[in-house]
């Protein structure tokens, strides 16, 4: 009899060999490592402090920085259940390593290092049976060679340069990585596994925040037509409604501003479909001249 945690070890394990997903996104797909947007950009711009607060998981990133930055009470959600393991191999990261050790660790670009099993065995204290059991088959895979596994398919890859992840992310820098460390193990995480379709229903709960990424980049996937007409329908609507009172909903993520790839990234007919949306403009991650931009609706 196979059990769950049998099938979820043995998808990763197709992973990392490079059998083809049956979904690109769906319950057990490859990982980012590190978030692919700026998300210093907006969450500096956003108060924190004692916020509820609601986001996907993706590489674990808007948790971490949440948390830097003031929430100790965050419900972080992903249809991807390979996230779960990786958020927590990072929170086990950032109590168990030194800041350099975690950079070592992450990183990918001309890092040898990257993943070592040497470093793993620091992480490992701070992981539960569980999570310990899903990581150390995978690296005996790979004959506990850590680099190969941060390498592999496992991983979305592309684009993994080391300039923009510390771009990026407040929490990685050094004396905001000190902050984080002391914060972290004051704070609350729940994970919940969802669709962004199936949110609205596994939320208990009212938030301050609320942060769905660039997740609207994939609409075409859930929709057939009428794109941003679907999406405030039946996702933002009822999101809105588990706002608490002032709270914030950031449903848009705009890479390039001006580079129009979707109609998600035409500000005209996003403002026509959703009312009192709101923009902020920061530094883009495509290029050192360019900004990007996240769209949110307040209540």
């Amino acid at each position: 009899m196979i059990v769950l945690e049998d099938i979820r070890i043995k998808m990763a394990l197709d992973l990392i060999h490079g059998k083809p997903l049956k979904e690109k996104y769906g319950k057990y797909s490859k990982l980012y490592a590190f978030t692919t947007e700026n998300i210093g950009g907006y969450y500096l711009q956003t108060s924190f402090l004692k916020k509820k607060v609601l986001t996907v998981c993706g590489s674990g990133d808007h948790v971490l920085n949440a948390i830097l930055l003031g929430s100790n009470d965050v419900d972080t959600f992903d249809i991807n259940i390979f996230t779960y393991d990786f958020l927590k191999l990072k929170i086990a990261a950032v109590k168990t390593l030194s800041y350099t050790e975690f950079l070592d660790y992450f990183l990918l670009e001309n890092n040898q290092n990257a993943m070592s099993y040497k470093l793993f065995l620091k992480v490992k204290k701070g992981l539960e049976s569980e999570i310990l059991t899903f990581w150390e088959t995978l690296y005996r895979d790979v004959e506990y060679d850590g680099r190969k596994l941060r390498d592999s398919s496992l991983f979305h890859n592309l684009y993994d340069i080391n300039e923009k992840k510390l771009m990026s992310n407040p929490y990685l820098k050094e004396e905001n990585f000190t902050k984080l460390k002391e914060k972290i193990n004051l704070s609350k995480v729940t994970f919940i596994e969802s669709s962004l379709l199936n949110l609205k229903d596994k939320c208990k709960e009212n938030y301050d925040l609320i942060f769905l990424s660039n997740i609207s980049d994939y609409l075409n996937l859930m929709f057939s037509n009428n794109l941003l007409e679907n999406y405030r329908e039946k996702i933002i609507l009822p999101l809105i409604r588990k706002l608490n009172r002032n709270g914030k909903l950031y449903f848009i993520y705009q890479y390039d501003i001006g580079n129009e790839r979707s109609i998600v990234d035409n500000i005209e007919e996003v403002k026509k479909i959703f009312l009192n949306v709101r923009e902020l403009s920061f530094s883009s991650v495509v290029g050192k001249f360019k900004k990007d931009r996240i769209l949110y609706i307040g209540r």
